[in-house]
C-alpha cells in the first residue's frame, strides 16, 4: 500500500500517475482478486454507490444481515458529509486518462490472474 498526503499534490501529474500505478496498483489488484474468490460477495459499482448512496448502504446492510430502515441511512448520511472535505474527489472513468504506458502496466499486473474477470473495474 502507499501513503499520499498533501506534499503529492505538488507533484508533476505524470510522476504522480506513475506513482499510483507503481505503489498502488498492485494492493489494489491483490484486494480486488481476493473478493472475487468469495461466492458470497455483493458487488456494487462506484456508479450505483454514487448515484443512490442510500440505496447502496442499504443493499450493503441488508446482505450482511444488518437492515436498517432507509430514513435512517439517509439521516446517517446526512451527518456523515456534513462538513466532510476530502482530498481525493472520486471520479468515475479516471483510468481511461492513464497513459498508455500506465495501461500496459495494470494489464500486465493484471495478466497474473487469467482465471479473473477484471471487466468490472475497468480493465479488459
Amino acid at each position: 500500500m502507499a501513503w499520499f498526503d498533501e506534499h503529492h499534490l505538488e507533484m508533476d501529474d505524470n510522476d504522480l500517475e506513475d506513482m499510483i500505478v507503481t505503489l498502488a496498483m498492485p494492493w489494489y489488484i491483490d484486494f480486488y482478486v481476493s473478493w472475487c474468490r468469495r461466492k458470497d460477495a455483493l458487488w456494487l459499482t462506484y456508479e450505483e454507490v454514487k448515484d443512490d448512496t442510500p440505496r447502496a448502504v442499504e443493499a450493503i446492510l441488508n446482505h450482511t444481515g444488518r437492515p436498517v430502515s432507509y430514513d435512517e441511512i439517509e439521516s446517517s448520511l446526512h451527518m456523515a458529509h456534513a462538513g466532510a472535505d476530502r482530498l481525493n474527489k472520486g471520479t468515475s472513468g479516471r483510468g481511461l486518462e492513464l497513459s498508455e504506458r500506465n495501461k500496459d502496466i495494470v494489464r500486465h499486473y493484471c495478466s497474473f490472474y487469467p482465471h479473473i474477470d477484471f471487466s468490472l473495474i475497468g480493465v479488459e
